[in-house]
């Protein structure tokens, strides 16, 4: 079992459709819906499938941070089963991923999103391209 949420808020100065298009270069094949909570206007989707995190991995091995967004992801992991993070919305407009430490650090909200999954560790595995067993066996800047 994987379930997938997303949510970014789309804030009066923002252009609704770029803020789709952030998401869309971001996560693949997701259906989208829209609420309002306290004049704000959210924009969510959720997937059952690895699928939808493709695009991450693939920005993730085109800027080389695979190692970095692995280590990200484990700090974000609030459940054995669960993991939240934040990206930055502007980046994600440009095709980039950019993680957020909290939630303010994104001055227009950030994308979050959460992740459910009996093996969190796969997912994590998935999203970097990567296995623990090859970050920690990797030399160290310097060595090797």
């Amino acid at each position: 079992m994987i379930k997938i949420q997303i949510e970014v808020p789309i804030y009066s100065t923002e252009n609704p459709d770029k803020v789709r298009r952030a998401l869309s270069n971001i996560v693949f094949g997701m259906s989208f819906s829209e609420r309002i909570e306290d004049d704000v206007r959210y924009l969510s989707g959720t997937s059952e499938g690895l699928n939808s995190l493709s695009q991450i991995q693939r920005h993730l091995k085109d800027q080389a941070i695979s190692t970095f967004a692995r280590k990200t992801l484990a700090k974000s992991t609030i459940e054995a089963d669960r993991i939240k993070f934040y990206l930055n919305k502007q980046a994600a407009f440009m095709g980039i991923v950019h993680f957020c430490d909290n939630k303010n650090e994104s001055p227009l909200g950030p994308i979050t999103i959460d992740i459910e999954s009996d093996d969190i560790n796969s997912v994590i595995d998935y999203i970097t391209g990567q296995t623990g067993n090859q970050v920690s066996s990797a030399p160290a800047v310097g060595e090797g």
